[in-house]
């Protein structure tokens, strides 16, 4: 059975003296590697609890992260069990299929991943946006059950709403 577990990556060092923060797939004896978007020096990452020693928002980013992956993960596992390949399971943590994807989830995790990258000025922008069209459209819904028809009738709601509502989408 797979594993997941986090890892500060000290088989390659940045310039910056710190190390890759990833998720390490483990099958058997063999592993393969996800990166987190963060990087850490040995002294700021305790290695044991996994965690940031003096960063909290990190932190949770990095909960999230995790549990997002250890879902996908049982996922994976339920489905595949005893044909697990390794390949496969990091191509199945990383991307969702189309039929998986809410509207509304695929925007939470961008808006997350912005905010990883340090962009939290686009993160509110979108977060600021998303919830306004929120409150005329169903997000819940998968990409491909969203119609042009609902486009439009979305696009013609925002048309007649104020300058205020209009700035937030636009």
């Amino acid at each position: 059975m797979a594993t997941l577990n986090i890892v500060l990556d000290t088989r390659r060092k940045r310039k910056d003296g710190t190390y890759n923060i990833v998720f390490r797939i483990s099958l058997g004896s063999k592993f393969k590697d996800i990166s987190t978007g963060f990087n850490s020096t040995r002294e700021e990452f305790n290695i044991h609890r996994a965690e940031f020693l003096f960063d909290q928002k990190k932190n949770e980013q990095l909960f999230f992260l995790k549990t997002h992956y250890y879902h996908r993960l049982k996922d994976y596992s339920l489905t595949n069990l005893g044909r697990e390949d390794l390949t496969d399971l990091k191509k199945y943590l990383l991307n969702k299929s189309i039929e998986e994807v809410t509207i509304l989830s695929f925007w939470e995790v961008h808006i997350n991943e912005m905010l990883i990258a340090g962009r939290g000025g686009g993160a509110r922008t979108y977060r600021t946006s998303l919830a306004t069209i929120s409150n005329e459209v169903n997000l819940k819904v998968l990409f491909k059950q969203f119609t042009y028809k609902d486009v439009l009738t979305l696009e013609n709601v925002l048309a007649r709403a104020d300058t205020s509502f209009k700035q937030a989408i636009w």
